[in-house]
């Protein structure tokens, strides 16, 4: 059987980083216990061993359930937030310069039941957003879109339990 190399993880700042490509020298955000707490601040660069790797993902449940996380940081070279990044995590009120990230999707439940997440502010650049990305976002009160590149290709239930007071976007959303 073809032998499976076991991602290199390591932790820089409080931050653990799984490799996602050694040729384009590439990380995602990942995991970690202690979870994450207070305000994180990622970077888009770090360096491990002899290379700068660019943070490109926030990784599947990095921050789940991470209950005592305030804020976080989305670097500029940040292209995708995968399933369940920050699911569950309670006190998250803002997810700081997302809207200036480029990223093009936001997988199922990233979001999801982060009952303090007061504001959002999309970027152009999104193309897409999985099934219950914000539901039970019940904290939300501005939303904005800033492109309709990802109207046609947002899941189901993705605003579920979600009502929000100031909706800006260019196309309809339908809040449950």
């Amino acid at each position: 059987s073809a032998e499976v190399d076991k991602a290199v993880e390591f932790e820089v700042d409080g931050i653990l980083y799984s490799i996602t490509s050694e040729v384009d020298k590439t990380v995602e955000v990942i995991k970690k216990f202690p979870l994450y707490s207070g305000n994180v601040d990622i970077p888009d660069i770090v360096s491990y061993g002899d290379s700068d790797y660019t943070v490109t993902a926030i990784g599947s449940g990095a921050f789940y359930g991470s209950t005592e996380l305030d804020s976080v940081f989305i670097p500029t070279t940040v292209t995708l937030i995968k399933d369940n990044a920050f699911y569950d995590c309670g006190k998250l009120k803002s997810v700081k310069n997302l809207e200036n990230a480029p990223i093009t999707s936001i997988e199922e439940q990233a979001f999801g039941q982060c009952k303090s997440l007061y504001i959002i502010d999309f970027p152009a650049s999104l193309t897409s957003m999985g099934e219950r990305a914000f539901k039970n976002c019940s904290g939300l009160f501005y939303v904005t879109f800033n492109s309709t590149a990802c109207q046609d290709n947002i899941g189901e239930d993705a605003f579920s339990g979600v009502d929000a007071k100031d909706l800006r976007h260019r196309f309809v959303v339908t809040l449950t």
